[in-house]
C-alpha cells in the first residue's frame, strides 16, 4: 500500500521536468512512507494520500532524492507480503531535495448507474442524490481543468478503485460495476490523454460507452499493463 508514495513522488519528478524543461532528479518514495508514518504516527504500508503527501513536501520534511533512501535498501517481499526495515533517525532527517510552493486539488467525482440502469450519472458525493448530482456542463469543466494542469503542469495524483479482473492485456482499464459501491484503493499518476482512444482496447464485457482515456503511470513495474503505464 505505498502506491500513494509513488504516486507522488512520480508527480513531483514529472512536474519539475515539465517547468524546468530538463531531466528531473528521482525522487525518494520510501522517505514519504518513513518521514508521514514518524510525522502522523501512522502505521507504515498502511496506505495515505495527497493531503498527507502535500503535509510532508510542504512542511519542510521532503522530498529528499531516492540515493539517501533507496526502495531495495528498506523494503522486500516475502510471500506477497510486503516488509519494511527499521530506519535510524538519521536516514530520514537529511536535506530536503525540493520544495513544493503551490498545490491543486480537483472535484471528486462518483460514477454511478442512473435510475434506468442505462447511463452514467456523476455525483459530487457517494450519494445518489439529486442536489450532488453534478451537470454535464460541470463534468466537461472538470475533465478540461485536470487537462489543461497536465498539459502545463505535468502530471495529476488520482485515487482510483483498482481490481485487476477488470484489466486488458493492452493496460486499457474500466470498472463498470458502477452499482457495486467500492472504496478507492489505489493511487496512479495521469501525465495524458488520448480522447481516441478505442473502447476495443478495453477488456470484453468492460468497455466505456465511447472511446477515449487518461493515461496514467502506475507503481507496478515496466513488466505491468503497457509498459508500466495504463488506460483508464
Amino acid at each position: 500500500q505505498s502506491c500513494w508514495a509513488f504516486s507522488f513522488s512520480s508527480l513531483l519528478e514529472i512536474s519539475a521536468e515539465k517547468q524546468q524543461g530538463k531531466r528531473a532528479k528521482e525522487y525518494s518514495p520510501m522517505h514519504l512512507e518513513y518521514m508521514t508514518a514518524k510525522m502522523f504516527n501512522r502505521t507504515k504500508g498502511s496506505g495515505a494520500g495527497p493531503r498527507l503527501s502535500t503535509a510532508y513536501a510542504v512542511s519542510g520534511n521532503g522530498p529528499v532524492e531516492e540515493s539517501k533512501l533507496p526502495f531495495e535498501s528498506v523494503y522486500s517481499e516475502q510471500n506477497d507480503v510486503g516488509i519494511f526495515k527499521e530506519v535510524t533517525l538519521s536516514q530520514l532527517q537529511q536535506p530536503v531535495d525540493a520544495r513544493i510552493r503551490q498545490t491543486r486539488e480537483f472535484p471528486t467525482i462518483y460514477k454511478k448507474m442512473n435510475a434506468d440502469e442505462d447511463g452514467i450519472d456523476y455525483y459530487k458525493q457517494d450519494i445518489k442524490e439529486d442536489k450532488y448530482k453534478y451537470t454535464e456542463e460541470e463534468i466537461k469543466v472538470a475533465r478540461n481543468l485536470i487537462k489543461q494542469h497536465i498539459k502545463t503542469y505535468g502530471a495529476v495524483s488520482a485515487n482510483i478503485y483498482m481490481d485487476t479482473n477488470y484489466l486488458a492485456q493492452t493496460g486499457a482499464y474500466h470498472y463498470n460495476d458502477y452499482n457495486n459501491k467500492k472504496n478507492s484503493n489505489h493511487v496512479v499518476t495521469i501525465i495524458g490523454w488520448n480522447d481516441e482512444y478505442s473502447i476495443e482496447n478495453y477488456k470484453e464485457g468492460a468497455g466505456p460507452s465511447e472511446d477515449g482515456a487518461y493515461i496514467a503511470l502506475n507503481s507496478y513495474g515496466e513488466d505491468w499493463g503497457d509498459a508500466g503505464y495504463m488506460y483508464i
